[in-house]
């Protein structure tokens, strides 16, 4: 499976998501947790006036590689107001995955993601073919 979770995020207090909220208080948090991420932020009309879908990462240092996941997001309007964000978590590792499939296909060369920093979220490299840092 390619994403790990899918929400619709509404200004208005509440959120749909593929993953289960284990409990009731955990409502509140979790709408919070959500509305605080740069995928909903960054969405607001002033922050993307064309209104069009972003990408935002989780590569930071102290996020573990099989953490790590690329967020697409997209906000959703009618009539010019803004209603809220429809976002999809997709793992690093799915991604990974992904492009070695579509590698295959290639004689030579590989397919490598970037971040906004540029810098290396993954490759199509096997992982036999990479050098090892120590």
């Amino acid at each position: 499976m390619l994403t790990l979770e899918t929400m619709y995020v509404s200004r208005s207090g509440f959120y749909l998501s593929t993953l289960p909220t284990a409990y009731g208080s955990d409502i509140v948090s979790r709408y919070y947790q959500y509305v605080t991420q740069p995928w909903f932020i960054e969405q607001s009309q002033r922050r993307n006036p064309q209104r069009g879908v972003r990408w935002f990462t989780s590569a930071q240092p102290y996020v573990a590689d099989e953490q790590k996941k690329v967020t697409a997001s997209l906000p959703l309007d009618h009539d010019n107001y803004w209603y809220g964000v429809l976002a999809m978590d997709i793992p690093v590792a799915s991604l990974q995955r992904f492009l070695r499939d579509a590698a295959e296909k290639d004689i030579e060369g590989e397919y490598q993601l970037y971040d906004n920093h540029l810098r290396l979220l993954t490759d199509s490299a096997p992982e036999t073919t990479k050098p090892r840092i120590r």
